[in-house]
């Protein structure tokens, strides 16, 4: 996704879906945190919103918090 130039603070338009992505990488069930940081640390750095809402999960946090 960022290779290819899609920037970290995407959102859908669509207010029913409003994932960025670090609500997706949150919400899987297993982590490899090695490998993880360093794509977490890039995300965050080019503009991923730690705080951004979705309807269904909430922030990315409470995502991972969940899961």
């Amino acid at each position: 996704m960022l290779d290819n130039g899609v920037p970290a603070s995407y959102v859908p338009p669509d207010p029913l879906s409003r994932y960025n992505a670090l609500h997706i990488l949150f919400a899987q069930r297993e982590h490899d945190y090695e490998l993880e940081a360093p794509l977490l640390r890039r995300l965050l750095a080019e503009g991923a919103d730690i705080n951004g809402y979705a309807p269904r999960i909430g922030t990315p946090l409470l995502g991972l918090i969940d899961n």
